[in-house]
């Protein structure tokens, strides 16, 4: 058995449904960067990470203030220099805690204009545009040695004369880094980070597009972290009800300047960025999910022999009846008493997994709602199986 699927519950903070989200968004942004490579000669890309001064209290006023830190960005946003020097990008929420609390944060994926030192620079100004957003909110009220030294060493352009400028009260760390991919183990070209303990390697657009997209994952991937996992992989039930009341109807994704569909200078192709988000259309989500199905042959495990279709069949059955057996070189496995439904052989995947989430669709439909099951039903006739195979299966 191999997971080939599943009809999932979309919920923000799923973790599986992230995973699938996080896959999907990642599929488009090397759609569109295939379709124009040119963006990687105009554009340097960076990766900015934001917080903000807060206490256990929280941040300004607000115990859960992820709606306070993107009012903020969005303010930081329609300043000049930002206008003039960013081209597009996208952003992402993440919450977590630490002893001082809730500690929410963004990251973000930013397309740069190239001109000399531009990190630096936009460094400089959003460090500046940053703190003066966030001052009155930090405990702080003067700048020891050691804040001084932290300050200056984040940005070669930074020195006493812009200190004067920083009010202690406000933000004065920003992460603005080119985009890099991780390893858990020394690589050639990779050098450790004492923060994270991984080795990293900074890549740059010259080095093709196949590189730059490891690195816009890499920070991608952030935007969909499962939230109130613990690292040894237990759940953080009293953060989890944290979490869940204060996202409801809320965004935690979005994306801006020539990424956002609603620019009046967006990108000709920013619709291959969409997804679907519309929980009353599960196929055509499903169907989104397909285009990145490349699983043309199924090979027999005990031969090693390539098999056709009517060699195998799909089998279709509750996610929380399938697990993976540690013991067992993590095979696939489903329980005792799971209920099983195999398809007729023959068909292939894309026509399978369709098949699935129609069923899905079938038990999470109200009897009465006699229509949109006739509308199901026409569905998968047209689109599988004549009413001899469905009976059979």
């Amino acid at each position: 058995k191999e997971f080939m699927g599943a009809h999932t519950c979309k919920h923000k903070i799923c973790p599986i449904c992230n995973a699938r989200r996080s896959k999907e968004i990642r599929r488009r942004y090397i759609a569109l960067f295939q379709k124009n490579p040119d963006l990687l000669d105009k554009y340097d890309f960076f990766h900015l990470t934001l917080t903000v001064p807060h206490s256990p209290e929280g941040y300004k006023g607000k115990h859960f203030y992820a709606d306070e830190l993107i009012k903020d960005f969005n303010q930081v946003r329609r300043r000049n220099f930002w206008k003039k020097m960013v081209y597009g990008g996208e952003f992402g929420v993440e919450v977590t805690r630490n002893d001082n609390g809730l500690h929410i944060h963004i990251h973000a994926l930013l397309l740069v204009h190239k001109s000399k030192q531009n990190r630096n620079v936009l460094h400089k100004e959003m460090l500046k545009a940053w703190n003066k957003q966030t001052t009155g909110q930090g405990e702080r009220t003067v700048f020891n040695d050691e804040h001084r030294e932290a300050i200056l060493k984040s940005n070669k352009l930074l020195d006493d004369k812009f200190l004067k400028k920083l009010s202690p009260s406000g933000a004065t760390h920003i992460g603005l880094e080119s985009l890099y991919t991780t390893s858990d183990t020394p690589k050639p070209g990779y050098i450790l980070c004492a923060r994270t303990n991984k080795y990293k390697k900074y890549i740059k657009p010259s080095d093709g597009l196949d590189s730059m997209m490891f690195g816009v994952l890499e920070c991608i991937k952030y935007h969909f972290e499962p939230m109130a996992l613990k690292k040894d992989g237990s759940l953080d039930v009293e953060l989890l009800c944290e979490i869940l009341p204060n996202i409801k109807n809320k965004k935690l994704y979005q994306r801006f300047g020539a990424f956002y569909g609603g620019c009046k200078n967006a990108h000709k192709d920013v619709q291959l960025l969409n997804l679907s988000n519309s929980s009353g259309d599960a196929l055509n989500q499903v169907e989104n999910d397909l285009k990145g199905v490349k699983k043309e042959k199924v090979v027999h495990p005990e031969s090693g022999q390539e098999v056709t279709s009517d060699d195998y069949q799909y089998l279709i059955t509750r996610m929380d009846s399938v697990y993976i057996d540690e013991s067992d070189s993590n095979k696939i496995k489903l329980k005792p008493h799971a209920k099983k439904s195999y398809l007729p052989r023959g068909i292939p995947l894309e026509k399978a997994i369709l098949e699935m989430a129609l069923r899905s669709m079938d038990t999470s439909i109200s009897s009465k709602k006699s229509t949109e099951i006739k509308r199901l039903n026409s569905i998968r006739n047209n689109k599988f199986f004549n009413h001899k195979n469905r009976k059979a299966c």
